[in-house]
């Protein structure tokens, strides 16, 4: 829950097998810097989003993901489980 004095505007509790994109776009796709970004990097199961960095035969990959021209805030609050 927000803090005091704060209403949740937007939230997604990644409860579906594949990004929504009605909320989401994948950002960079192909070459920046080093990696290759690419949309196989991004991954929702068991109500996570996981976005995996990894190598192979040489080459670098991630993913990245964005609400640019979904829903745009001025300030964010961020949260959720965090592993002990």
């Amino acid at each position: 829950m927000p803090p005091a004095g704060y209403q949740l505007a937007w939230s997604d509790e990644f409860d579906g097998t594949t990004l929504d994109t009605n909320k989401w776009s994948h950002r960079g796709l192909g070459q920046r810097h080093d990696a290759l970004n690419v949309t196989d990097a991004v991954a929702l199961g068991d109500g996570q989003l996981t976005i995996t960095t990894y190598t192979s035969g040489g080459k670098h990959y991630t993913g990245m993901i964005g609400t640019e021209g979904k829903f745009e805030r001025t300030l964010w609050l961020l949260g959720g489980p965090r592993p002990i």
